[in-house]
């Protein structure tokens, strides 16, 4: 099985759907990764090396929210969840 960050994107406990979410730091040298959550808020991002990465999640109307996974186990995925606030501007 792959290396694979696994999660949700809510607001207010609701799914938000096709938020970005990028790969802003990984533990090797790899290309640019980016991928939209679906309908439901949720997303999956292979990742090519063990170790930490850095993500940055963000929608129109949310302020940007960042979160580090730790992929350390080649055998499973990692799940994760992010809360996105409303942009107040």
């Amino acid at each position: 099985m792959d290396r694979v960050i696994r999660g949700i994107v809510r607001s207010a406990g609701a799914p938000v759907p096709f938020a970005r979410v990028m790969v802003e730091m990984g533990p090797g040298p790899m290309p640019d990764i980016a991928v939209l959550s679906g309908a439901d808020g949720r997303f999956a991002v292979d990742t090519p090396y063990r170790g930490p990465y850095a993500l940055m999640i963000y929608a129109d109307e949310f302020r940007p929210a960042h979160l580090t996974a730790d992929v350390s186990n080649p055998e499973d995925s990692v799940e994760v969840a992010v809360e996105l606030h409303a942009d107040s501007l």
